[in-house]
């Protein structure tokens, strides 16, 4: 890898004590060396937290499971946990996260470890980079433009444009846990999402250059087009892959419904990534962390937990899948004015 111990040591540094807020509090770090990437994050923990009073680094045992719930839930209001997983441990029936915050305890989780590769450990490692004022600056700048501008239009691929008109309340992971309610979360961060007040609204066309598996890995593909019409994609091009049309199309299919009872596939989440160190060249392999690449996703499926209640309780709402864009340009536009936000990879805002 071409980043320095040092480097690693100040990128987790700042993950506990800017990132978390982590003062003079109990620090809980609970981790396991179950794949490279965790026992590369799980040292530079102890050597930055190794001589600090007050904390305790432990690692994990499945069969210790109850003694450990115990020990965090048991933790004083204001106290901080770590976990560090190859995969995600599985400590108790409920999310032990949630737990914690309802106890008003900080946790910062860096999950799914041995899901990514080998040459993918750098990357993981700066896209940790602390750069919370920036995506908080960025988010915001994003959010006025939706509130001030009649459409968001995506250019992608050669010639594609997807155009959402009037956007909803926008919703910003900056990763500054330390302001949050519930201090915590996914520990990479760097997104801003909404979506159509209207949910027919959407139209156009969006060329795709990657999507994620059956197993939630992303897969990157040769372009290819789905067209989306009244807020559905009713199309696809020749270059779609198989696999995109089985495991996304074809499976959303088979239960979300219009009104008629008929088979449609809605998109819904309008996804800006913000963190400039995941991209198509420098990828994540887990689809919920590779959505932070600076760039533009949508969600397929009518899911979406943060705007559910825009849609009916009887109208099934089963999947959220994201796919990823190949795109070229972002602008914001009302009548002739058109502001480019977004082009060649890069935020100008």
């Amino acid at each position: 890898m071409n980043i320095s111990q040092t480097e690693i040591n100040q990128i987790i540094s700042d993950s506990i004590f800017k990132q978390l807020g982590c003062k003079d509090e109990q620090i809980v770090v609970l981790y396991d060396e179950d794949c490279e990437l965790a026992k590369i994050v799980s040292d530079a923990h102890k050597e930055v937290l190794g001589n600090r009073k007050n904390t305790l680094i432990r690692k994990y045992n499945a069969d210790e499971s109850e003694e450990l719930v115990e020990l965090l839930t048991g933790l004083e209001k204001g106290s901080s946990v770590i976990l560090i997983q190859s995969s995600s441990f599985r400590l108790d029936k409920f999310r032990i996260r949630l737990q914690l915050f309802n106890k008003g305890i900080g946790c910062i989780e860096h999950s799914h470890l041995a899901f990514y590769d080998d040459d993918q450990k750098e990357t993981w490692l700066k896209s940790l980079t602390w750069n919370g004022e920036e995506y908080a600056r960025l988010g915001d700048e994003i959010a006025k433009l939706m509130r001030e501008n009649d459409e968001i239009i995506i250019y992608s691929g050669e010639n594609e444009k997807l155009i959402f008109p009037d956007m909803d309340e926008a919703k910003i992971n900056d990763g500054r846990f330390y302001q949050q309610k519930n201090r915590g979360g996914s520990s990479i961060c760097g997104e801003i999402f909404s979506e159509a007040k209207d949910l027919r609204s959407v139209n156009g066309t969006l060329s795709i250059n990657c999507f994620p598996d059956s197993r939630f890995k992303i897969k990157k593909c040769e372009n290819f087009t789905i067209t989306i019409e009244n807020g559905c994609i009713t199309k696809w091009d020749n270059n779609a892959p198989d696999e995109f049309i089985e495991n996304i199309i074809e499976r959303v299919q088979e239960s979300e419904v219009n009104e008629e009872g008929e088979p449609e596939v809605m998109i819904r989440e309008a996804g800006f990534g913000l963190n400039p160190f995941i991209s198509l060249d420098k990828p994540l392999n887990f689809v919920s962390i590779f959505e932070r690449q600076a760039g533009f996703h949508v969600s397929v499926g009518k899911k979406h937990n943060v705007y559910r209640k825009k849609l009916g309780k009887k109208i099934i709402q089963r999947y959220h899948i994201d796919i990823f864009a190949d795109c070229k340009k972002m602008t914001a536009k009302t009548g002739d004015k058109e502001i480019v936000f977004f082009e060649n990879g890069k935020y100008i805002i």
